[in-house]
């Protein structure tokens, strides 16, 4: 089971894409640890532009008020990556 299903699902998830369409629409087995919209940011943070970032920063403050320090740095690193194009 483990070599059949649990793998073949991480390895899945492995892949930027699908990870990001698991954390948006997500399958009732994977469990969340963090609150709603930090997965998508992380994995959107240094690829999207700042402006694309803003409103997923949004629903992370919304969600989680105490996450100022989270963002403040996925602001820094958006900034950088605005910086290098």
């Amino acid at each position: 089971m483990l070599r059949e299903e649990t793998i073949a699902e991480m390895r899945r998830l492995l892949d930027r894409e699908q990870l990001l369409a698991e954390v948006r629409a997500p399958s009732p087995w994977i469990r969340r640890r963090r609150p709603p919209g930090w997965a998508e940011v992380l994995l959107n943070v240094g690829r999207v532009s700042p402006a694309e970032l803003e409103p997923l920063l949004e629903r992370v403050e919304r969600d989680y008020p105490v996450a100022d320090e989270f963002i403040a740095w996925a602001r820094r690193q958006s900034g950088d990556w605005a910086a290098r194009i």
